[in-house]
Formats: structure tokens, sequence, C-alpha cells
């Protein structure tokens, strides 16, 4: 890894170079979503972007807009705008080949957290912007990518 390039830059370039032209992803909240647009931009220009809210197809704007899926500059160009029932059954069917998903926590099972830490679902320490369908992403897509910074805390015996 080059001095001048940080952890999560170097797993967004990975992320990135692992998604391939003319294809169909999913794309979760955060790194996932820097991990497409770099794609877009580097080799694969014919991505198909699909977010869970209802957007096909954008090719969103840089800089990118940070803490935002819905945002304008984020959904540029979407070639259609539908409901996240009609887009979890497109991938439902098969339609959707990557699901590329940020996440909390990992455990020895493949668990994945994305949305919250603590043992009290009502009363968490820290709420996080997933899942928002992470479940459906990893269960319907033929191919999941999940991203996630590689600290020790994050490699759990069992996701909270």
């Amino acid at each position: 890894m080059s001095k001048d390039s940080t952890e999560a830059e170097v797993m967004i370039a990975l992320c990135a170079r692992l998604l391939e032209d003319q294809k169909t992803a999913f794309i979760g909240f955060g790194m996932p979503q820097v991990a497409a647009i770099l794609a877009q931009r580097i080799q694969a220009p014919q991505l198909v972007q699909v977010f869970e809210f209802g957007a096909i197809g954008p090719t969103p704007l840089t800089p990118f807009v940070r803490n935002t899926m819905g945002g304008p500059s984020n959904c540029y160009r979407s070639l259609a705008w539908t409901s996240m029932n009609q887009i979890f059954a497109q991938a439902q069917v098969g339609l959707v080949d990557y699901g590329v998903l940020g996440a909390t926590q990992i455990d020895i099972y493949g668990n994945v957290n994305s949305t919250m830490l603590g043992e009290d679902y009502q009363r968490p320490k820290k709420r996080f912007p997933g899942s928002g369908g992470a479940n459906e992403v990893a269960s319907f897509c033929w191919k999941t990518i999940i991203i996630m910074m590689h600290e020790k805390r994050r490699f759990v015996p069992r996701v909270d």
C-alpha cells in the first residue's frame, strides 16, 4: 500500500475492480457508493447501479456527496425511478448481478451487522443507517461484496 493511500481508499479501489462492465449492482450506503462511482469512471462505464429506494442506473456527479443516498448529485441521470418493492422483486428474480454492502461487524459464520451496536435493539449504544435491505441484497443478488474497515473490533464471534 502506498503511503499516499489510506486503508479505506485501497479497499474502495479493490472493490471497484471487482465490479464488471455491463452488469447490475445493488449499491449500499457509504464505501460501496464510492466504489461503484470509481468503477464507472475507471473500467465499468456501463455498470448499472441500483439503489434501494428505487433509482436505477444513475451516473453520480463528483465530487461525491457524503451521507446521502438519494440526493440529486448521486442520482443524476437515473434511467428509471421505481419503488423499493420493485427493486427487491428484480433482485429476487435474478436481474441484479452484484450486491455491494457496507458493514459494521461480521462474525465467523459470515453474518453481517450494519444496523446497531449493543445488546438492546430499542436502546442501542449506536444505531447506523443500515441495514435497509442488506438481508435481501445478500440473499437475492448473484454475488455479494462486503466492504468494511479491517479493525479487530469489527470481527466478532457473534454480531450484535
